[in-house]
Order: C-alpha cells, then structure tokens, then sequence
C-alpha cells in the first residue's frame, strides 16, 4: 500500500459541523470572489453542470492497515459549519463514491471523513465558503484505490479514464518502500506518468484540470502527486508548504527522477492547510470552466494558463505590512544584456502567484484571440487567451500576438503565461500498457514593435525544463522588488508576444493587461467641460467590466466604467480641462445645473450588494 497522508488533520465526521469557517470568513474576498459576485450578480459563475471529483486519502489510525468497512474517505452528506451555516443538505448534493467501496462504520453508524468535508469539501461546493455553489455531483475516489486501480501504477493495463473536467487532490505520499515522501522510487515516476497521461487525454483530448497539494512544512516535496508535468500543484499564500524543484530526492538513493530542475508549486491559495488551499483552487477552476464552456479555452492547457496568468502577485487585498509580497520573484532572472531574461519561470515559494478569480474572469471573458504566423493585423484585447493546436503542423513557425499601449498610459501589470503538456504515449499500443513521455521546449518572448515588428527584444522566458513560462512586468512601487522591478516598466506603444517551438504541439496561452491613465479625465465627449453629457455617457457606459474607453465613461483608464470613473466625476464637474469648443458650448444649455446633476448621481445606487446564487433543491 502506498504511504499517503491528507494534508490537514485526519478525523472522521459523526456529527456535520466543523468550526474550520470561522477563520476563513476572509478568503472569498482575498481571491477576488467578492469583487465578481458584486460585478456580476446572479450572473456569478457557481460551477453549474460542472464535472468533478475528489480524491482522498482514508483516515487510517497509525498502525492500523487499511479497511474500508472502518476507515472513511467520504464526505458527510449534509454539512453545517461552526458559524451554523448550511453549506449542504442532505440530498442536495450526490457524492458518488465511484468504485463502491464499503461504506465505513462505527457502532452500526455511517462515519464520514472530517478531512473531506470541513477541511476540503466546503470551500469547493459549500453554499457559504465555496465558490462552486451550483455544483450538485460530486465523484468520490479513495486515494490508495485511485492509485492501483484507476492509475494502475503496479500493473501493465492501460489508466482508467478520468473525464472529469477538475479534479482535487488534497493529499500527498510516495510508492516508495521507505515511505518518505521524497524518496526516488521507479513506482512515483510510473504513477506520476501514468498521470500525466490521464490529465492530458482526458475529454477526447482536451484535458483535465488536476489541482494537487503539497505537504505542510518545509520539508523537500513530495513526489505524489506534486511532481507531475500537467497538474497545477498548490501551496499556501503564507508559505509554509513544501517547494522548489522537483527530482531533489535523497542523494544516496538511485536517481528515478520525473523531470528533475521545475518549481513547484504553480500557486498558492490562502487555506490554513494546504488541503483547503487545494481546495480553493479546485474551487476557483470550476467557476472558471463555466466560463470557458463551449470554447476552446476549456483546454486544459489554456485553464492553467488562465489561472497561472490571473494569479496576484502583491495581495492587494491585505493592508502592507500583513502581505507576504512580493509573491513571484523568481530566482532565474538577468537583465545584463538590457533583455529580461527568465530562465526559471516560477518562484520557488509561491509559484505564479495567489489565486485571483477576478481576474481569471477578465481574462476568460475577454475572449480568444487567435495567433497569427505573421505580423498580426488585429490587436489583442487587454485581457484574453488562445488554444492552438499544432500537432498536424511539424513544420509551424512562431506564433504572434500584438498587444498596444496608448499614449498617455501607464502599464499597471502585465502578465503573460504560456503553458503545454508533457505527452504520455502508449509505445505497445496494447496490453502492456507501455508508457513513454516526451516534452517539447517553448519559450515566450515579447518584443517592442512600435518602430517595427520584431524591432526590440524586452523580455523573454525559456526555461529549458518546465512545461510553463511566463513574463510579468509591474508599475506598482514595491520596494522589495529591488533591481527587479527597475526592469519591469513598459512605454507606451506596441507589443508582439512571440511563442516559438509549438511545431507538432498545442499550447495554451492566456494574458493580462491593466493601465490607467497618466491624467484622469472625465470629460467624456471632449469638449472641455465635465458637464452633464459626460456623466450621460458614463451613465451609459456603467457596469462594463473590460474593453471600455474614455468615451464609455472610463476616467482612470482602467478599461472599466464603475465608481472610480464617477468619484473623478464628481471632483471634476463644472470644471474646463481646456477651452471648450463653441459648438460644444452650445450644447451646454441644455446640461442640468451641476448642484441638480450631483444629487442624481449620488441617488442612483450604483453600490452594488453582495448577492451570493444559491443552488436549488427540485
């Protein structure tokens, strides 16, 4: 038997309430979910239709062996955290236990797992603490079960299919005979390839979303399930989990390393364990496939993109002396040729970031744009992705992506992430089941092309061994970022994204973009007044989330229209940035009195209440 642990305390469940709540009554608001459902409202993403299963280790006291007629894995039907909120009720969720494995008992009672249901359960499915609230199924594994009989690590079949579209991984181990977590053992590589393999052909090819955890403490990771290619393995926002690179295993032990030299973990998420971190992120990724349902950015290549790009580097959320930032500052990086070079493509610590469902959202609905081999003749939204599949094309040269900076903007952030699976192939194309897996090296590059396409090289990450690269460039004043940061400013003009060595491969690429304005202006129409035709327009304008314009009521640039854009209103109006036009002026007339316009404004209820979808029992 494998030598697993959950990645929290083990307990099983006879009563359903847990007091874990009580301290993450934050964490919706940390990752961006509060600013969404305030946004959008009962339009909110909430995991609907969603296809997921959990994967758990059973609690096994120490020195029993494991049995499943005593030892739980499952979650409680109905559940109630320690704030007496009902995250779900009994019927209103069906947990599938998938093999049908005999069902746990004490004193001719049904236990359940604590670790599944108030540690994991409740902030990916939990009307209260979760983000997937509209989620009504849920696909239960045990992990040792998972892993002789869905992976079958010690056998020569073929993987069981996983076409699950996410799929959450709260707890770590080894295969090796030592039980140590990172010892080098041939069964962690065939398990972790044999992974790769599921992930990657899952869904007739598109792929699953697996988030895995990382162990608790500092000590070197664990081999299962964290060193895999296609996974995204999850840490904690404050840093105390295991990281670094992969295939560190004991120096007097054989190498059987998987891909030795990448950073784990690829984020973090701000749980008090890094099984609920991993849960969070699970959470995150539901609400995200909503999103990208029906197009090709469901991929699972572009959802790791997606969410390694949208990921928040400064906890913003937190007042500065309580952020643990800057949460990437990779350790692979040179400018001693006037070019940002990264050669390591994730902080050892922090991965890309913090989880940021907002911004995941940004980026998800700012939609595909589709590279082109030559100099694009469309530009990119500020926020957007790609899927490209070039697996028929072996001869396929760089792909392109024009993004532009405006005159009289600054660039706030910029992060661009580029991700690709390992391939896994069946080299018998039969019984035994013949793993054998390959990687293809891409590197992103970004040019300054505003005195001509390709004219000069700003950045570039080519990491020679990770299945991911990403670039980030801040205007944000972060005294730790030291020589880093004074690398990271962007002029305005034009920019080309370069993604080179996807030849026979596929890709996905995602991307985002803030600015504000040098000068916040709300004189909408131009004609040098803030009067009552700007506030119309903003009026208008109110409510877009991405790809607005200083005409749509944009004041600051930000590409939004909301109460930013109206506070400069407001501080501005009556007041002439520069001559008015004699035939704006004439228009004036008809303008109301500002002190009339001012109450309107204050009176149109533009905050936005929290209001949180519900899923419903037929």
């Amino acid at each position: 038997m494998a030598c697993l642990a959950v990645l929290a305390t083990v307990g099983a469940l006879t009563r359903a309430t847990s007091h874990a709540a009580a301290a993450l009554s934050d964490w919706q608001e940390d990752v961006g979910y509060n600013k969404l459902v305030a946004a959008l409202g009962d339009a909110t993403p909430d995991g609907t239709g969603g296809s997921f299963s959990q994967v758990e280790a059973a609690a096994v006291p120490q020195g029993e062996s494991l049995n499943y007629n005593l030892h739980p894995y499952m979650p409680y039907p109905a559940f109630t955290n320690g704030e007496l909120q009902v995250e779900w009720s009994a019927g209103e969720i069906t947990f599938n236990d998938v093999r049908n494995l005999p069902d746990a008992m004490a004193d001719g009672e049904p236990v359940y797992l604590g670790h599944a249901t108030g540690t994991v359960g409740f902030v990916i499915y939990g009307n209260s603490s979760g983000l997937a609230t509209g989620l009504t199924t849920v696909n239960n594994y045990e992990a040792n079960d998972w892993l002789t009989n869905i992976l079958k690590y010690n056998g020569t079949q073929t993987p069981v299919a996983q076409n699950y579209r996410v799929q959450n991984h709260s707890w770590a181990g080894t295969l090796a005979s030592s039980g140590v977590p990172n010892h080098d053992d041939p069964k962690n590589i065939t398990a972790l390839q044999r992974y790769d393999y599921i992930i990657d052909t899952a869904n007739g090819g598109e792929g699953m979303t697996a988030l895995v955890g990382v162990n608790n403490n500092t000590n070197p990771l664990p081999y299962l399930m964290s060193q895999g290619y296609n996974s995204i393995a999850v840490g904690r926002s404050d840093g105390v989990h295991s990281s670094g690179l992969t295939g560190t295993g004991d120096a007097n032990l054989p190498n059987y390393y998987y891909g030795e030299g990448r950073s784990k973990p690829d984020l973090v998420a701000p749980g008090t364990s890094t099984s609920m971190a991993t849960g969070m992120a699970s959470s995150a990724a539901l609400i995200l496939h909503e999103t990208l349902a029906a197009t090709p950015g469901r991929n699972a290549e572009t959802v790791k993109s997606i969410m390694l790009a949208g990921a928040q580097k400064y906890q913003e959320h937190l007042a500065p002396q309580d952020r643990t930032w800057p949460l990437w500052q990779p350790l692979g990086w040179s400018n001693a040729t006037g070019v940002l070079q990264m050669t390591q493509p994730l902080d050892d610590t922090y991965g890309a970031g913090e989880v940021d469902v907002w911004n995941n959202y940004l980026i998800a609905s700012g939609g595909q744009t589709a590279g082109s081999f030559t100099e694009p003749t469309t530009v990119a939204t500020n926020n957007g992705w790609d899927y490209r599949d070039l697996k028929s094309q072996q001869a396929a040269g760089p792909v392109y992506y024009t993004l532009d900076v405006p005159e009289g903007t600054t660039v706030q952030e910029l992060s661009i992430v580029l991700s690709w699976h390992v391939k896994v192939t069946d080299t018998n194309a039969g019984t035994p089941f013949s793993p054998s897996h390959s990687l293809q090296d891409l590197n992103l590059k970004l040019y300054d092309s505003t005195s001509g396409f390709l004219d000069t090289l700003v950045a570039e990450s080519v990491s020679s061994v990770d299945n991911v690269e990403q670039l980030f460039f801040s205007n944000i004043d972060n005294p730790a970022d030291g020589a880093f940061a004074a690398a990271n400013n962007l002029d305005p003009g034009t920019y080309t994204i370069e993604v080179t060595g996807a030849a026979g491969w596929d890709y996905g690429l995602a991307w985002r973009m803030s600015t504000l304005f040098d000068t916040p202006s709300a004189d909408f129409d131009d004609n040098g007044l803030v009067d009552g035709r700007d506030y119309l327009l903003w009026q208008r304008g109110q409510g877009a989330l991405q790809g607005a314009v200083h005409g749509d009521g944009d004041a600051d640039g930000d590409g939004d229209v909301d109460e930013a854009d109206l506070a400069i209103l407001q501080s501005t109006f009556g007041t002439s940035p520069g001559v008015v036009p004699v035939a704006a002026a004439a228009l004036l007339t008809a303008v109301p009195e500002p002190g009339t316009l001012i109450l309107a404004v204050l009176s149109t209820g533009v905050g936005l209440a929290i209001c949180r979808r519900r899923r419903t029992l037929n």
